[in-house]
């Protein structure tokens, strides 16, 4: 399985100690620097934080233990002062691997009040396809759950970007959400074997869809030099930034956009590579 930024423990991929920024010329980028939150975890990674009702709240997927190897589950930490707690299960789904959770908070600007609502997309991938190596990198989807205690139960909502995304039937994978006005904004990639960056635009239901687009990336779509998976979208000011992997799990990109659809690398660096890890 992919995992997105902010790794705590991923497999197949360097420890995150191995991992080192570089230094462009001239950047107001702040480097970036590497600390352990958790360590004698199993297998945790894919985090989302947030910050709800004066708390700093993580939910991640994987395995806490070795007790938990099996389907992928996610689970939940609450930052108290300085150190996070330990890790719990908050979500599993009967018959599927569930993980990179991302979490919003839904406005209530269309007249509901969402105040003590969370949102959690995630990716789900049935436990037969999990099976198969060649499968399992070709049937991943993406589901909702809603939370009104802060996300530490969920109710789930089922699929809401099935194989067939609205564009093509290459599935979602690893969704990253962000709100916008009125809007809700999936970003994920696409399962194998050509990963492409797609957005599909919800209203404030969480689950009605609007459109569902391909975003234009700064490189090839037959991946020269790469391709990305993983993306991680935020706002910033009046600009939309992405993170992302390559495809081959050994590097960190950044990229923004001025309407979240047509994406450059920053002005402010030399290079798209954020985190450098090995060749693309």
């Amino acid at each position: 399985r992919g995992a997105k930024l902010g790794i705590v423990g991923v497999k197949g991929t360097p420890p995150a100690s191995t991992l080192s920024p570089p230094t462009p010329a001239s950047s107001s980028i702040t480097p970036l620097t590497i600390s352990t939150l958790f360590a004698g975890l199993k297998n945790l990674y894919s985090p989302s934080v947030i910050t709800f009702q004066g708390a700093k709240r993580m939910w991640l997927g994987g395995w806490l233990t070795d007790a938990d190897v099996g389907p992928d589950k996610i689970y939940y930490s609450e930052l108290s002062g300085s150190t996070w707690m330990r890790p719990q299960e908050v979500f599993k789904k009967e018959g599927f691997h569930v993980n990179d959770p991302s979490v919003i908070q839904p406005p209530s600007s269309d007249g509901v009040d969402r105040s003590n609502w969370l949102y959690m997309y995630y990716t789900a991938l049935d436990n037969t396809s999990a099976a198969s190596a060649a499968e399992m990198v070709k049937r991943n989807v993406v589901g909702l759950a809603s939370s009104i205690d802060g996300g530490k139960t969920w109710t789930d909502h089922g699929i809401v970007i099935s194989q067939n995304n609205g564009l093509d039937a290459a599935g979602a994978w690893s969704p990253s959400a962000i709100v916008v006005g009125n809007e809700i904004w999936i970003y994920y990639h696409t399962n194998e074997p050509a990963p492409r960056t797609l957005r599909t635009r919800f209203n404030l239901t969480g689950f009605q869809q609007i459109d569902t687009r391909r975003v234009t990336m700064p490189f090839s779509s037959t991946c020269v030099p790469y391709c990305v998976s993983n993306v991680d979208v935020s706002r910033e000011s009046s600009r939309y930034v992405m993170l992302a992997n390559t495809t081959d799990l050994k590097n960190v990109l950044r990229f923004v956009s001025s309407d979240g659809l047509t994406w450059t690398t920053d002005s402010q660096m030399q290079t798209e590579y954020l985190i450098r890890g090995g060749s693309a």
